[in-house]
């Protein structure tokens, strides 16, 4: 069962350890063990790197919380436009706005793509549900220098995302590449 005493008493940052980048899970919150397990941890050491999954403290007497936030970490191949695939993501979430399924969508990079380390991506914040139980997410994604794709993504059943929504916030603005 997730309980307090499996999920972290204080902020935890977790740096990739063979990718250029780190990611900030608050406290209250704990790694899922596996999907479809509604166990979680609390030890640092059981997060999968390269598909991490997190969730929030139980409410409602769940066994698991209703906010989450998992990464996706694709290799593409070397001829993928990453720039033309952001600036076409981008252009997409931004027209989205004009159907009512998307708040908030903008450009977001980092690093340099002169030097060694560089990520262009975009953030796109999603517009309430018509149907509360359906899923609303706040979406990061873009391109490491190397064409590798990354998708952080938060979400939770759009009745919990005004509950959730701090917690989001804070973890994907804490997503930050070129650390090293």
């Amino acid at each position: 069962m997730f309980s307090e005493m499996l999920s972290f008493k204080e902020d935890v940052t977790f740096t990739h350890p063979t990718r250029n980048f780190r990611y900030t899970i608050p406290a209250g919150w704990g790694i899922s063990l596996k999907h479809g397990d509604n166990r979680a941890s609390n030890d640092p050491k059981t997060v999968d790197h390269d598909d991490p999954s997190f969730q929030s403290r139980a409410v409602e007497g769940k066994k698991i919380g209703p906010c989450s936030f998992g990464i996706t970490i694709e290799p593409m191949v070397k001829s993928h436009p990453r720039g033309a695939a952001v600036a076409a993501g981008l252009k997409r979430d931004r027209e989205r706005i004009e159907i009512k399924q998307v708040l908030e969508a903008k450009r977001r990079d980092q690093g340099d793509p002169k030097k060694k380390c560089s990520f262009i991506g975009w953030q796109t914040y999603e517009a309430p549900r018509r149907d509360p139980s359906n899923n609303r997410h706040i979406f990061y994604q873009g391109y490491d220098q190397d064409n590798v794709l990354y998708v952080f993504n938060t979400g939770s059943e759009d009745r919990h995302f005004e509950m959730c929504k701090a917690d989001f916030m804070k973890i994907i603005e804490s997503v930050k590449f070129c650390i090293r």
